[in-house]
């Protein structure tokens, strides 16, 4: 059956044939949703619970049910090769993608047939599920009501569709109404600094060209929203400028850092943040010397500021950005055409990317990766900023992010030929401000998203010389050079393991050696049941720990006592023992005395009394 479906749906994909019967109609079925799914794959997309990957995965659970329906049990799709896939770059990577679906199905199924019994049968039997159970099925284990309807059939039972539906719909409104328009917290960023009372004026920007500006209009100054009047933190006040030389926080770049210099005032108001408040209008976060009435009243008579970004942050920040479309290019050069940007954190301090790719990245690849960006920061490549039509800008190739919303005009960043991409951020001029680049880490961050940390520029030099710093930290420990490192701690990795193995024979020898006489036994009755005890006492040379020993010396010591103490006490199964060694005791119980029992009454220095 397996072979048979997997052979027609094969020529299904590469003939297209025709025909009404119901295995022909399961194959093109299974073919058509093959072909979106590699489609989809091909552009970024992959298997999630949210989006375009929640459809994708929905599309790949169908194919799977109708292969399930006609008798196939078990993972195949994967197996099935795709007309003019040999010519794809990564084709093996997407077959294991929709593996390792198959088999994530194919787990859910086996646990949600399970439930399914359980609800039927425990703890009694009964003929039908009801809406909330269906709901569970649903939540808990990601079984459709058409998946639950099969698997309760081959029980010969009924499931209350409508009942789900309905608590379905109730799950839904109750999110609803918690949750703000568009499913954003009413706290986020974009409107914390937004006032009641204030209409949004236009903040005309002018960053891209300078970062100074000496004549800038306080258009508006309001309470930063959520900020109480009695709190013990410096005051911050939200003002619009014209002009704003602030770029905004937006598409994972942070807002610019500076000051605002105020007629009256001998220091500068530091800009702590600047965040877009509607489409046209920016507001600059300052944080002031005075009570926020008191900076609005001021700012209301003296309303033209001195705005100056902080350069230094800015050209870091830029770096970065600059970075990671850079990083991108070369992802997509390693990996495969597949890969797309999720989303992206640009910051003064170091670069985070997350991106589409299902596995995990080796690190012979990584290096490429980096050895790609390096080469082309050396290059000295042009960074070209400009505007055009967004259909031009489609056709000519640029990379627009998903789900981002733009105009008819857009802002494309090209970077040389490496790159071109839809960007409203800050770069620098030349890729030689990110010399050197340097990837931090690497890992999984959700199903199908890798995210890729790295520094650039100012910071990459930091960074190696933190690297550098280390390095030279752990040769002086080792009593070494750098080159040496490696050399020497494999030394000392072959030293440990043999010193290991002769203190094993050891312990081995100090374990297992002869059982003198016990130097003392005595017998009695144990509490109220009258049990007769006998208690050895077996002391052994003094090999007592320094006071100085540490830990892993302890620990070891006191393992081999135990060993010999459970060593000693099978030799007489009925009695207790107490096996001391230095300062050091261990207690072995029996079958009917309890070690935790008897240990306080033997080292009490008061003659034994049973009883």
């Amino acid at each position: 059956m397996l072979h048979r479906f997997q052979d027609a749906v094969a020529d299904e994909l590469r003939l297209n044939r025709f025909g009404t019967d119901v295995d022909i109609q399961i194959v093109r079925v299974l073919a058509d949703h093959l072909r979106t799914a590699y489609a989809l794959m091909e552009d970024g997309v992959f298997p999630s619970n949210v989006g375009r990957g929640y459809v994708l995965r929905r599309i790949l659970r169908r194919a799977m049910r109708f292969a399930q329906q006609a008798g196939v049990s078990q993972p195949f799709l994967s197996r099935i090769p795709m007309f003019g896939e040999g010519e794809r770059k990564g084709v093996v990577q997407l077959q294991a993608v929709v593996d390792n679906e198959e088999r994530a199905f194919y787990a859910m199924l086996a646990q949600g047939t399970k439930a399914v019994d359980k609800l039927l049968h425990h703890p009694h039997t009964k003929s039908y599920l009801t809406g909330h159970d269906a709901f569970f099925l649903y939540e808990t284990y990601g079984l459709s009501i058409d998946m639950t309807e099969s698997i309760a059939a081959s029980f010969q039972a009924t499931v209350d569709t409508a009942g789900f539906d309905a608590v379905r719909q109730r799950h839904q409104e109750a999110i609803a109404a918690t949750s703000s328009p568009l499913g954003l917290s009413t706290s986020n960023d974009d409107d914390d600094d937004q006032t009641h009372h204030h209409v949004l004026v236009p903040t005309p920007f002018v960053g891209y060209d300078t970062t100074l500006v000496h004549h800038a209009t306080v258009l508006q100054a309001s309470r930063v929203k959520h900020q109480s009047k009695t709190s013990k933190h410096p005051a911050v006040v939200a003002l619009a400028l014209s002009p704003c030389p602030f770029y905004a926080e937006g598409g994972g770049q942070v807002g610019d850092r500076g000051w605002v210099s105020v007629t009256g005032f001998d220091a500068p108001w530091p800009v702590v943040n600047t965040v877009r408040a509607g489409p046209e209008t920016i507001h600059v976060h300052v944080q002031v010397p005075t009570t926020v009435d008191d900076a609005i009243a001021h700012l209301t008579a003296q309303p033209t500021v001195t705005a100056t970004v902080d350069a230094q942050v800015r050209q870091r920040v830029a770096a970065h950005h600059s970075a990671t479309h850079v990083l991108q290019a070369a992802l997509r050069e390693t990996l495969g055409a597949h890969v797309t940007q999720c989303g992206s954190y640009v910051g003064p301090d170091r670069l985070r990317f997350d991106f589409a790719h299902f596995g995990a990245v080796t690190d012979e690849e990584l290096r490429a990766v980096e050895v790609r960006v390096n080469q082309v920061a050396l290059d000295n490549v042009s960074v070209h900023v400009g505007e055009m039509d967004k259909a031009t800008a489609q056709a000519s190739g640029a990379i627009a992010a998903f789900g981002e919303k733009y105009g008819d005009l857009v802002r494309v960043v090209q970077v040389g030929s490496v790159s071109s991409e839809f960007c409203g951020g800050t770069h620098v001029s030349s890729t030689s401000a990110l010399v050197p680049f340097v990837i931090l880490s690497e890992a999984s961050v959700a199903a199908g998203t890798r995210r890729i940390e790295a520094v650039a520029g100012l910071e990459g030099i930091k960074r190696l010389q933190e690297k550098n710093q280390l390095l030279e930290d752990i040769a002086g420990q080792l009593n070494t050079v750098p080159a040496m490192v490696t050399q020497k701690l494999a030394r000392l990795d072959a030293q440990q393991k043999a010193l290991e193995g002769f203190n094993q024979s050891l312990t081995d020898r100090f374990v297992y050696g002869p059982v003198p006489r016990p130097s003392k036994t005595v017998e009695g009755t144990w509490g109220l049941s009258g049990t007769v005890v006998t208690l050895h006492l077996h002391e052994i040379a003094d090999l007592s720990l320094p006071p100085t020993a540490d830990k892993p010396l302890v620990n070891l010591y006191m393992t081999a006592l135990r060993r010999r103490a459970e060593h000693v006490a099978k030799l007489d199964l009925a009695a207790v023992h107490l096996v001391v060694m230095g300062d050091s005791v261990i207690c072995m119980g029996n079958g009917h005395v309890n070690a935790g029992e008897v240990f306080p009454v033997w080292t009490s220095n008061i003659k034994l009394v049973w009883g």
